[in-house]
């Protein structure tokens, strides 16, 4: 098993290819006590032809074990102010499917158990031979137990 890390600076260019952004670029700087800062720059389409071009915005982070890393925490600062903006949704699609499965297994053992209670209902009150024929609630430990109830009855 491995991890695949998500990139930032991915989703920030595909975000910023969508919403047709004038300029999106990755940045670097001196800061005045020599820090290296590294950032992203953005600048927002204007909402009219008439209103000037709007002011860049900046996302600095200091460097603190590599340029990497820093761009990357700036790149997640710039993506949460245009979800802010733009009010768009980042989805883990990952996660998402382990959320729906989780839901499908309860669901699905949800179905099983009435059905159980069901068959077992419909053994004790049946004088079907084919219900008792087929062990009725011994049968229903397993599910090829259960399968085979279930054409038993069928």
């Amino acid at each position: 098993m491995f991890v695949v890390g998500a990139s930032y600076r991915a989703l920030l260019e595909i975000v910023a290819a969508r919403y047709c952004l004038e300029y999106a670029a990755l940045v670097t700087e001196l800061a005045e006590d020599g820090t290296i800062l590294c950032g992203v720059e953005l600048v927002l389409p204007s909402s009219s032809d008439v209103c000037a071009a709007r002011a860049p915005v900046f996302f600095w982070v200091p460097v603190q074990t590599t340029p990497s890393c820093a761009y990357e925490q700036a790149a997640l600062q710039a993506i949460s102010y245009l979800q802010s903006v733009y009010t768009f949704l980042v989805v883990d699609y990952n996660f998402q499917g382990l959320v729906l499965y989780r839901g499908v297994a309860r669901a699905a053992i949800s179905v099983g158990a009435r059905a159980a209670r069901f068959a077992s209902l419909l053994c004790a009150h049946s004088d079907d031979q084919r219900l008792v024929a087929a062990g009725c609630l011994p049968c229903l430990i397993s599910l090829p137990g259960f399968l085979s109830f279930l054409l038993a009855v069928l």
